[in-house]
């Protein structure tokens, strides 16, 4: 179904409000003509009243609109179709004032002998006002009227209505016809019977909406007082919630300082008796320095007595066997001789020892030389095989790479002759393909064409079909809106008019003093936590909390814009609900990182406090440790002493068996070692020798190979120039002869180099 704009619906109402107001008053008009005279002729000013009362109206309504649409270009016209309908009105006002005002005063002079050539006046001057009314028509709808018989819409020609008859005796005529008066009365009977039948249906339907705007109106109040308690307990919940965190905050804040200052108190003890400690530890580490001082002098001390006393010792033990041997040295002066017989022998023992040492030397000198000429020949065979084997591996590479080369060309050959193949194959299929796709194309842009003309045609038969459906309905949809929207907008927009002022008022004047009462306790708040965290916060914070306080300035700021700019929609309203909500979280959020951080604080106090009751209490057992370990030390060494005396001699005599015994067993290990070079030097003379023996072969074969190389080259040589001589003699008969000696050449050669491989063969499997 076809919409219409706003502005139309408006201009339609317009113009049936105008219609509707015109044929009451012709209605009013016939039933006060059929009562006594005179009472209509009181009833008029009461009716012309009511006129007034919804002239009055169309003016406010016309107020409003302006004030409403003054920024609106396009609901100026309707403006225009307000002040249309008010001057229909008004001539209606002053047309029914004027026929009652002639019929009046026609009846008090006695000039109307009938009662029906008032009503033709009264009917006339109504159908000349509606006409006026008419002629102020300024859109094409207003050219329209609905009659009220067949329901036909007819094109109101305005200059056949305006213009009189040219025919003073027609008119007259049809002025004082009984009959036409009578047509004009059944006429007007019928018109107001329907229009009382339409003002009954309309009064129906009115009640019915003025009871459903009653209930959206008490469901309205019901919803805002539900809203206003809601708000209210809301308000108080968050009330006392900022209380109770207010509360909390000072009650944690008087423990922070409590403790803050119980730390400070237990930093201070502790700081002193780490002085105190640190004092201790350098005098005991003084002390002990002292000690130990005192502790070595006092022990070189004691060594020095105690070696003077062993030397005396000696001395006097020396004298003692001296004197008790004074009776023997006479025994004892032949053998005087002995020490002269050692010293003969050592010398002995020394030059027997340099001429090992001599021969040594000669010794190791040969074993190198060999090993030399040994390694030297070594390398040469050795690079000699290398050389061959180097040459047979190139030979064989070489010729491997031919292969490789011959087998990737015919590979390659194949491969292009495979790609040539499969090139061919794809350009045929893609000339297939195109060609198919060709007819394919044609195909499709053939049922494309067919399938849009399908489409135009059963488009068309249904834009027709819809067209005329859409006017039908448009037609059912304007008259049933326009009676029903009638008598409804009027009421709902005076109790929409005045319930908008009242419930501005009041929002406003509680909005106003519940932004008041809120900037006042944010601000006594921000205040509250500013000195606060001015007084708590320290250096390092110091950016952090003015960051804060910046962003909840820039808050405030825009909780007083939002609290000025507040109306009475709800979505507002949450939102500051939601900002108090934001700014109450984000203070929690501030009190808990506050209660972490000093908490924090006061672990790494403790931990400090824990950590510094340890380190002394370490200080403390090292320090005992080392004395005690001082003493043991002392003891240890006052011991060690007495030990060192005892077993001194006990010692002196160990120490000359184990140099006895050190002797014996470095001989003998002299001895295995001197019979193991011995042994390995035999070896290796016997493999130089062996290996001195193989190369002699070895060259003697060499130089065979070569002499026989040698003679096979120079019979190479010469037999071609005896070859020719004989073939310049004997050119006939002797060439089955030649032939054979030149194959011998081939033979000789082959059998040398068998000769060389088998000897070769036979010396690598020996070595």
């Amino acid at each position: 179904m076809k919409e219409y704009s706003p502005r139309f619906n408006f201009f339609c109402y317009q113009r049936n409000l105008g219609y509707c107001l015109l044929d009451l008053a012709a209605s009013r008009l016939i039933s006060n003509l059929s009562e006594p005279f005179v009472e209509q002729m009181h009833e008029g000013s009461a009716f012309s009243d009511k006129l007034e009362s919804l002239l009055s109206f169309l003016d406010d309504l016309e107020n409003n609109d302006s004030c409403n649409v003054d920024s609106n270009n396009d609901n100026r016209q309707g403006i225009r179709g307000v002040d249309t309908t008010r001057r229909a009105c008004t001539v209606l006002t002053d047309v029914t004032n004027s026929a009652f005002g002639n019929a009046k005063s026609g009846y008090e002079e006695g000039r109307g002998d009938d009662l029906h050539d008032c009503i033709l006046a009264s009917t006339k001057t109504l159908t000349s006002s509606k006409l006026l009314a008419n002629h102020d028509k300024k859109y094409i709808w207003d050219e329209w009227e609905e009659t009220l018989q067949d329901g036909t819409m007819v094109l109101l020609d305005i200059e056949k209505k305006m213009a009189p008859s040219d025919d003073p005796e027609e008119s007259s005529k049809a002025n004082a016809t009984p009959a036409y008066a009578r047509q004009q009365l059944q006429q007007l009977k019928a018109m107001s019977e329907e229009i009382q039948t339409r003002a009954s249906s309309m009064k129906i339907e009115l009640e019915y909406k003025t009871k459903k705007v009653e209930e959206l109106h008490a469901l309205r109040v019901k919803n805002e007082s539900d809203h206003v308690r809601r708000m209210k307990s809301i308000k108080q919940e968050w009330k006392t919630r900022l209380e109770d965190a207010k509360a909390e905050h000072d009650k944690v804040s008087g423990e922070q300082e409590r403790t803050r200052e119980a730390l400070a108190l237990g930093n201070s003890s502790v700081e002193k008796q780490i002085k105190s400690l640190e004092v201790e530890i350098v005098k005991t580490a003084t002390s002990e320095r002292d000690m130990c001082e005192r502790i070595k002098v006092e022990g070189a001390q004691e060594l020095e007595n105690a070696k003077k006393n062993w030397q005396q010792a000696e001395r006097d033990d020396l004298k003692r066997r001296d004197q008790k041997l004074s009776s023997k040295l006479k025994q004892d002066a032949a053998k005087a001789i002995e020490p002269k017989l050692r010293k003969m022998m050592e010398n002995q023992s020394c030059e027997i020892e340099r001429v090992q040492r001599e021969a040594n030397r000669e010794l190791d000198y040969y074993r190198l030389e060999l090993y030399k000429r040994s390694n030297e020949e070594y390398k040469k065979v050795t690079s000699r095989f290398r050389d061959d084997e180097r040459s047979r591996l190139s030979h064989l590479e070489n010729e491997w790479s031919v292969k490789i080369d011959t087998s990737r060309r015919e590979r390659d050959s194949a491969m292009q002759r495979i790609r040539e193949e499969y090139e061919q194959r794809a350009d045929m299929m893609k000339r297939q393909y195109n060609a198919e796709k060709t007819k394919l194309d044609d195909e499709h842009q053939i049922h494309l064409i067919e399938a849009e003309r399908d489409v135009d045609m059963e488009k068309k038969q249904y834009c027709g079909q819809h067209d005329r459906e859409m006017v039908d309905m448009e037609e059912e949809y304007e008259s049933k809106m326009t009676q029903k929207q009638k008598t409804i907008e009027e009421e709902f927009n005076r109790w929409k008019i005045q319930r908008e002022i009242e419930l501005r008022s009041e929002e406003e004047s509680k909005l106003k003093e519940e932004g008041d009462n809120m900037k006042r306790k944010a601000q006594a708040d921000i205040d509250m936590v500013r000195r606060k965290l001015e007084e708590e916060v320290q250096v390092r914070l110091a950016e952090r909390t003015a960051a804060e306080i910046s962003r909840l300035k820039k808050q405030l700021e825009q909780c007083r814009g939002e609290s000025e700019a507040l109306v009475q929609k709800e979505a507002e309203e949450s939102r500051l609900v939601g900002d108090l909500q934001t700014k109450l979280s984000g203070l929690l959020n501030f009190v808990h990182t506050r209660e972490c951080e000093l908490l924090d604080q006061e672990r790494r106090l403790l931990t400090y406090e824990k950590e510094c009751k340890e380190q002394l209490a370490e200080i403390r057992n090292e320090g005992e440790k080392k004395i005690a370990q001082i003493n043991s030390d002392k003891a240890s060494l006052v011991v060690e002493l007495d030990k060192l005396m005892t077993n001194r001699p006990k010692r002196i005599e160990t120490w000359a068996k184990e140099m006895d015994d050190l002797r014996a067993k470095n001989d003998g290990e002299i001895r295995l070692a001197e019979s193991k070079v011995g042994a390995m030097l035999e070896g290796k003379k016997s493999a130089l020798s062996g290996a001195s023996e193989i190369l002699l072969k070895l060259r003697d074969d060499t130089d065979n190979l070569e002499r026989e190389l040698d003679e096979a080259r120079k019979k190479k040589l010469l037999r071609p120039m005896v070859n020719r001589k004989e073939c310049e003699c004997h050119q006939t008969n002797d060439g089955d002869g030649g032939r054979e000696d030149a194959s011998k050449p081939k033979v000789e050669k082959s059998k040398i180099r068998q000769s060389i491989k088998r000897k070769l063969s036979k010396s690598l499997s020996k070595r």
